[in-house]
């Protein structure tokens, strides 16, 4: 009997949980403010890349796009995350409380970012038995540009 996507999802989970907590308290650890999230972005493209998503064109200079095309025609879905902190000073006492002063992610966008790198890598795991095309954003992207990404 042929697994699918519902049994599998589990064990990929399992598979990729320390990946994302790790990576949610780095990008914790390093929050840049909206249009400053050099280290940032170059996490996410690096990340993208990793998994054989193809880099796009972002129509800023911090951020991501990226596509990934499944093995046969069908639907497309959309990945998005917001990648900013704010400017806010983190008085939390953790081991990956924030390193740059007057900055945190006290809006959650850490979380935004490490949950759709997992949902990027259980697209990519499936790609080649899915009728689906996965595009990726991160950013802020305008309703403008976003309607591109189609």
């Amino acid at each position: 009997m042929t697994s699918t996507f519902s049994d599998d999802l589990p064990h990929l989970l399992d598979d990729v949980d320390d990946a994302m907590v790790e990576l949610r308290h780095d990008l914790h650890a390093h929050p840049e403010l909206a249009f400053q999230e050099h280290r940032t972005t170059q996490v996410v493209r690096d990340r993208l890349v990793e998994l054989g998503w193809e880099l796009k064109s972002c129509p800023t200079e911090t951020g991501a796009v990226a596509v990934l095309r499944g093995a046969n025609p069908g639907r497309r879905v959309m990945i998005r995350a917001d990648i900013d902190a704010l400017p806010v000073t983190e008085e939390n006492q953790i081991s990956f409380a924030s390193v740059n002063d007057g900055v945190m992610h006290a809006c959650g966008h850490d979380v935004h970012t490490a949950g759709s790198s997992v949902s990027r890598t259980c697209c990519h795991a499936v790609k080649n038995s899915s009728p689906v095309s996965s595009r990726c954003c991160s950013s802020r992207p305008k309703r403008r540009w976003a309607a591109r990404l189609q």
